[in-house]
């Protein structure tokens, strides 16, 4: 789907801080289309996993080295 598209092209090659500008831009949108709520909500699935990957692999860093 074009969905598809848009997050393997652009999503998954941002840098979190970019997603983090996207995501504070269209929070700012005086006028919001079905189109950003999507790209809203695709930007906030990949910030959340990227989360939790890092937590998970900080509690495993800090599991090896206790």
């Amino acid at each position: 789907t074009q969905i598809e598209s848009f997050a393997k092209r652009r999503i998954v090659k941002a840098s979190s801080e970019e997603l983090t500008a996207w995501h504070d831009r269209l929070h700012l949108s005086v006028s919001v289309t079905d189109g950003m709520v999507v790209c809203h909500d695709v930007i906030e699935d990949e910030l959340a996993a990227r989360q939790k990957s890092n937590h998970i692999w900080c509690k495993f860093l800090l599991n090896y080295y206790s």
